[in-house]
């Protein structure tokens, strides 16, 4: 199935999953400062609770893609480029 040009594809997820994966992001945005409570670590029962729906690859490849995300957003912000602007 394919979608519309122009339009998301959305797949609806379990609360525990998409809850579990919101707390994952969160947890890695604070843990890239090394000086704040925890030792810049996800905290263990935050990955434990997203190891619970995912198997060994796909969390990896959600972790990554969280890492890709939080690297953009620090790049657009850093040069000061608001959320959905193209100009470099």
């Amino acid at each position: 199935m394919t979608a519309a040009p122009g339009t998301a594809r959305t797949t609806r997820l379990d609360v525990g999953v998409r809850t579990a994966m919101q707390a994952l992001s969160a947890a890695a945005k604070k843990g890239t400062s090394r000086t704040k409570s925890g030792g810049g670590l996800v905290p263990d029962e935050v990955y434990e609770r997203a190891a619970k729906h995912f198997d060994e690859g796909r969390l990896a490849h959600l972790i990554g893609l969280i890492t890709a995300i939080n690297g953009w957003n620090r790049l657009m912000v850093s040069r000061r480029i608001p959320a959905g602007g193209t100009e470099w």
